[in-house]
């Protein structure tokens, strides 16, 4: 026998669907709210940049740091716009994952369930590039803290 004639010949099980669309469902959920969550933090980043800095120069105990960096608001809020914009991509694929698999289990697709599953490997991509960019910044940040650690004993 050819492996394509056992690819034709997937099927899955009431039990396998009723997972998949409970899958589905708390897909949609946690879509939902990383769509909310990027809109508070968007929301928050525009507060940021626009009165950080002020209620950082009123504040009862001058701090130095407005000084050192005088638009730190601004800086910050950049933070929380790309935390957002990253977030963001995940949240596209679940949602894309979440809707085409619920509406491949209700038509009894396969090719819908075949894109279903495309979004929901792009989602892990994602977040694994995502992860290990992630990890090679803060093996950096850390190299470059004990080096300015280091300068400053010498």
């Amino acid at each position: 026998m050819d492996l394509s004639e056992f690819e034709e010949k997937l099927e899955l099980t009431d039990t396998a669907k009723t997972y998949l669309e409970t899958t589905a469902k708390w897909a949609k959920f946690l879509a939902i709210m990383g769509f909310i969550m990027c809109a508070f933090m968007i929301i928050v980043g525009f507060v940021m940049a626009f009165t950080y800095d002020s209620l950082l120069s009123r504040s009862i105990v001058e701090n130095q740091s407005n000084r050192i960096m005088p638009k730190i608001g601004l800086f910050m809020s950049f933070i929380y716009f790309g935390i957002a914009a990253m977030y963001l991509m995940p949240c596209i694929y679940l949602l894309r994952f979440s809707s085409k698999a619920k509406k491949a289990i209700l038509g009894n697709d396969s090719f819908l369930l075949e894109e279903a599953f495309k979004n929901h490997k792009s989602m892990y991509k994602f977040l694994g590039v995502f992860t290990n960019i992630t990890i090679v910044a803060y093996i950096i940040l850390m190299i470059g803290v004990v080096f300015n650690d280091v300068m400053k004993l010498l």
